[in-house]
């Protein structure tokens, strides 16, 4: 059997980046998808990326299910106030962190060698929002992190926070790309499971939109965020799970594919 799995950090396959630390920290520990394939024993392609939001999930699970045949596909979709670019020359964005690029170099100095990235399949022109939050303008190299004014600038600039991004656009623009992948997967007939790191909003804003997804394919309770949260699995160091919340996200999300009969 082979599995896609796609979303952002609390599914891919590296070490998590602490915000507090600013690149400095790593702590490495397998996220859900690894904790899956170990009881699956099955083959598995994993694109999700750190900082990744709906336009690179939507785009590179539907360019992958192009190239090549899966079995079953899950997506964790993420916080929808993310934005993700591709670029024409990544390589002018390399002193940043969140770029599909950095993120899958083998040879980067924060990546632990038990860590396997998916890097033949990940494409390597994306830029995610993540360090407009990690770069503050009042944080610059004199303070021991990453250069901060210039890269926050370029980053408002280039996602244009500051000019027409609202919220409600962002969310809207989110759902409409579930529920495209959502029509190419089911017309592609490939089974598939859709998840959410948080609980989903903007329901009552765009029940228009919400009606057009199908429920039945959704895995809503629990959520990964919540399930942390409610047992203190969470790591405030990193922002993110701890290996508790992975380990048991997996158990229950491997008792549903089975009850509906996918794996």
């Amino acid at each position: 059997m082979k599995i896609l799995i796609n979303g952002s950090s609390v599914s891919s396959g590296k070490p998590l980046w602490s915000q507090q630390a600013h690149y400095a920290h790593t702590v490495s520990q397998p996220t859900w998808p690894y904790r899956l394939q170990e009881q699956l024993n099955c083959d598995m392609v994993n694109l999700a990326l750190a900082g990744a939001g709906s336009t690179y999930i939507h785009e590179s699970t539907i360019a992958e299910i192009s190239q090549r045949s899966y079995d079953l596909v899950l997506i964790m979709w993420t916080e929808f106030d993310r934005t993700d670019h591709r670029v024409t020359y990544p390589g002018r964005f390399s002193s940043l962190q969140y770029t599909s690029q950095a993120q899958s170099k083998k040879t980067h100095p924060e990546l632990e060698e038990d860590f396997v990235l998916d890097t033949e399949f990940i494409q390597q022109d994306w830029i995610f929002s993540g360090d407009l939050y990690l770069t503050p303008p009042d944080l610059g190299p004199s303070t021991g992190g990453p250069p901060g004014g210039p890269v926050r600038e370029s980053l408002d600039k280039l996602f244009g926070y500051k000019d027409f991004l609202d919220p409600n656009i962002l969310l809207e623009n989110s759902l409409i790309r579930i529920i495209s992948l959502q029509g190419v997967l089911k017309s592609m007939n490939i089974p598939y499971k859709f998840m959410y790191f948080k609980q989903p909003v903007g329901k009552h804003r765009f029940a228009n939109l919400n009606k057009l997804i199908d429920w039945q394919n959704v895995i809503d309770e629990p959520n990964l965020f919540s399930l942390a949260h409610k047992n203190n699995w969470w790591d405030h160091s990193t922002g993110h799970p701890t290996a508790e919340a992975y380990s048991v996200y997996a158990d229950l999300l491997v008792g549903h594919l089975k009850d509906q009969k996918l794996v």
